[in-house]
């Protein structure tokens, strides 16, 4: 420090010392060094990574806190669904006025309360990752198994999901999740034979799109949904999932199934790698 400004000098010093016969001390060789710039450099570095991390952590308190309200808002909506749902059973008549009212209300309520739940198996998925991009694999595979537990047919599941690695955003993840909600629902409720219900999913990377391929061994689609002069609810929402949200295309034909194509632009800056094949 100097004595009249108070300025802080920093000093790098480096040199040998030379000693007589007898080990005393003679001279010093040396040269200084002022390292003052870089020395202030570090602190403002030190105080920018500190700062950072304090800013990141405020992020993931405000993150988690946000992940939290939603989760327990999608579970509050689900009990309220189940509690109408509850009520309209105990009102249901079983003999005198007709019942058909009521119980197309009661599939219609099962119907919201399943795209709710895949609502919610989608946000947990990307809070667990913190929002980053999920692998399309990864994604179909939750998004199946949990529609098939929460359905009213506990039957078994045999799932297989082929083809490419996959990266997708999370609004990405979002859309196609719902739309393989709907699908898996269909499966479910129509697809189910003895041994309960097959499903087969392929993914490919082709000329910079994402194309999806959504198989089931349930009953074919008939005439009049493959030529658009009928759509159920569910196909209705994955018309506007894969067209509008997606940007994309899908189709629909029978291969000793149902079959359902979903393609739409794949993130060229998530999917550069070399795509890999896997069977699960």
């Amino acid at each position: 420090m100097n004595p009249d400004t108070g300025e802080i000098r920093w000093i790098r010093s480096i040199g040998q010392a030379h000693y007589a016969e007898d080990g005393t001390p003679t001279y010093f060789d040396g040269i200084n060094y002022d390292i003052t710039e870089r020395k202030e450099a570090e602190g403002a570095l030190q105080r920018y990574a500190a700062d950072l991390e304090a800013a990141n952590q405020a992020n993931r308190i405000l993150l988690q806190e946000v992940n939290h309200r939603v989760k327990n808002s999608l579970t509050a909506i689900l009990s309220l669904i189940f509690a109408e749902r509850h009520r309209l059973k105990q009102e249901r008549p079983s003999v005198g006025p007709d019942p058909e009212p009521h119980t197309r209300c009661d599939s219609a309520l099962s119907d919201l309360a399943d795209r709710v739940s895949s609502l919610a198996i989608v946000h947990s998925l990307l809070s667990a990752n913190r929002w980053r991009p999920l692998y399309l694999a990864e994604l179909v595979d939750a998004v199946i198994q949990g529609i098939t537990t929460t359905l009213s047919k506990p039957k078994s599941l045999d799932l297989e999901i082929t083809g490419a690695s996959v990266l997708l955003t999370p609004e990405q993840a979002h859309h196609v999740a719902l739309a393989i909600s709907e699908l898996t629902t269909n499966s479910v409720k129509y697809g189910c034979g003895p041994t309960g219900v097959h499903i087969n999913v392929d993914i490919r990377l082709e000329e910079g799109a994402v194309r999806l391929v959504y198989r089931n061994q349930g009953p074919e689609y008939s005439d009049l949904v493959l030529s658009g002069q009928a759509h159920s609810v569910g196909l209705g929402i994955v018309d506007k999932l894969a067209r509008h949200s997606l940007r994309g295309t899908w189709t629909m034909w029978n291969d000793g199934g149902p079959a359902t194509e979903i393609r739409f632009p794949a993130d060229p800056e998530l999917n550069r790698r070399p795509a890999y094949d896997s069977t699960r």
